[in-house]
């Protein structure tokens, strides 16, 4: 009986291990995954394209303007929980990104639209407004057809 159970689940190690190589295989020639993609028709939405135009002659050339960044691309996670602190934040980007010429990130800036009216999307501006506030990243959030003034007095705070 000992031997049938042994058995049984050394199958079941062996499968399993099995399952996990042919998952994490890095063959890319491999035809039973083959990769599917698309190009996006656009980078912008119609509000951002507008937003950046704006911003990118508000801000006369005295900063750098970058979009779509990730959030991980500017706040490093802590602490003894950095992995699941990092796991939060993995998937986020800011919609603008405002650089000093030297590089640093100054502020993060949000367009917020009808999307930021739903709980779930509201969940996601909570951390990440407190991943940069406890980062000591200054975020503005703006509605769409804002002027830009709030940013730019913003931008003269930092």
């Amino acid at each position: 009986m000992n031997i049938l159970i042994l058995l049984v689940v050394a199958i079941g190690v062996f499968g399993a291990v099995m399952q996990l190589r042919e998952r994490f295989s890095t063959d890319s020639s491999s035809d039973k995954y083959p990769l599917e993609f698309k190009r996006k028709g656009k980078f912008f939405t119609k509000s951002e394209l507008q937003y950046y135009g704006a911003l990118l002659e508000s801000l006369q050339g005295h900063y750098i303007v970058f979009p779509k960044v990730r959030l991980s691309d500017v706040l490093e996670a802590q602490g003894e929980k950095r992995y699941s602190h990092y796991s939060r934040i993995r998937a986020m980007h800011f919609d603008f990104l405002i650089l000093s010429h030297d590089f640093v990130p100054l502020l993060a800036l949000e367009i917020d639209g009808k999307s930021h009216s739903n709980q779930k999307q509201q969940m996601f501006d909570a951390t990440k407004n407190e991943a940069c506030r406890v980062a000591g990243l200054a975020l503005e959030r703006v509605q769409i057809g804002v002027g830009l003034a709030q940013v730019l007095k913003r931008l003269n705070q930092t």
